[in-house]
């Protein structure tokens, strides 16, 4: 019911709009995992890190083989500087939906880390298939 408005609102910059009708959805559908990864989203956009990591965790409790949920978490969690917990969810992500631009996100952060070992395999990956 809201997700449409405040996926139009949010197209249209209204970020704190957006969110509102995000969370008047979820009143009425708190398990709906698109609502809290739409909510998350604009708590990213607004730099409230903490609190998208937390919707994130949550839709992805409801939907664990969103590779999608994995990594939109794991950029907020690197935002964090939690470093360690986005690779993990990179690694996640990877396993479930192996994209390009996904195996490239992990070996940036790979290599910003300091562990250029994998940084290096996972640009392999991404140059050979």
């Amino acid at each position: 019911m809201h997700n449409d408005p405040g996926v139009l609102v949010y197209k249209r910059g209204k970020v704190a709009e957006a969110a509102d009708h995000f969370k008047a959805a979820l009143q009425s559908n708190p398990n709906d995992p698109d609502l809290l990864a739409n909510l998350a989203l604009t708590e990213v956009v607004q730099h409230r890190f903490d609190e998208a990591c937390a919707d994130y965790r949550a839709a992805i409790r409801m939907k664990p083989d969103s590779a999608v949920l994995h990594e939109a978490l794991a950029g907020a969690l690197e935002n964090l500087g939690k470093n360690d917990a986005a690779i993990a969810h990179l690694n996640i992500a990877a396993r479930l939906s192996p994209k390009t631009e996904t195996r490239v996100n992990l070996a940036r952060l790979l290599f910003m880390t300091h562990d250029y070992r994998r940084a290096m395999d996972e640009y392999r990956k991404v140059l050979l298939g």
